[in-house]
């Protein structure tokens, strides 16, 4: 009876964590796909050994294994 009258007031306890105060008002904003992302600088793309897709620049050195087992 009393583990769980103990167990009862942690658990009651427990819930009332005081809530930190949050700002509603955003200071960041949304990124616009059309205007802020260089299309041009993402491609080529590759997973591994395997070419996804091309591109006019020359792509990065990659491992053959995209998964790596140490």
């Amino acid at each position: 009876m009393k583990r769980s009258l103990w167990l009862l007031m942690l658990f009651l306890l427990a819930g009332h964590v005081p809530a930190a105060s949050a700002d509603s008002a955003c200071e960041g904003r949304f990124v616009n796909p059309i205007t802020d992302i260089c299309w041009s600088c993402i491609f080529p793309l590759s997973l591994g050994s395997i070419k996804v897709s091309q591109g006019k620049v020359p792509d990065t050195a990659n491992p053959s294994m995209p998964i790596q087992i140490c």
